[in-house]
């Protein structure tokens, strides 16, 4: 998928990540909300536990995001793992658990990041 724009969204109560945008190109998520991902093991049939995760974009090429709300979410607020670049600006993260923010950088991703105006706080 490419040249792609998310705009309003309220993902909420998922039972992984609240979004998963991996394989985009030119992908913009601004102005959503992606709040109370859940934690529970009778979501799941197995029985397992959920990730309580809020966004993951693996291999994906030149992300936005935009003025978004990551809240009450243990991990991934986001994570970000773009080949040609991330920009994350004006963001909220409130709440969150065990990382704020993550960048993978591994064999398949060399990756550069503009962090602008972001605030994070419990």
């Amino acid at each position: 998928t490419h040249d792609i724009m998310l705009d309003h969204l309220s993902l909420q109560w998922s039972t992984d990540e609240a979004a998963h945008l991996g394989g985009a190109t030119n992908l913009s998520l601004q102005w959503s909300v992606l709040s109370e991902p859940l934690r529970c093991g009778s979501c799941r049939d197995d029985g397992k536990t959920t990730h309580n995760y809020g966004l993951f974009a693996d291999k994906s090429n030149s992300i936005t995001l935009y003025k978004n709300l990551f809240a009450n979410g243990y991990w991934r607020n986001p994570n970000l793992a773009a080949r040609e670049g991330a920009h994350l600006i004006n963001n909220v993260g409130f709440d969150y658990g065990q990382y704020a923010m993550q960048f993978y950088v591994n064999i398949w991703v060399s990756s550069v990041a503009n962090i602008v105006g972001n605030w994070y706080g419990e």
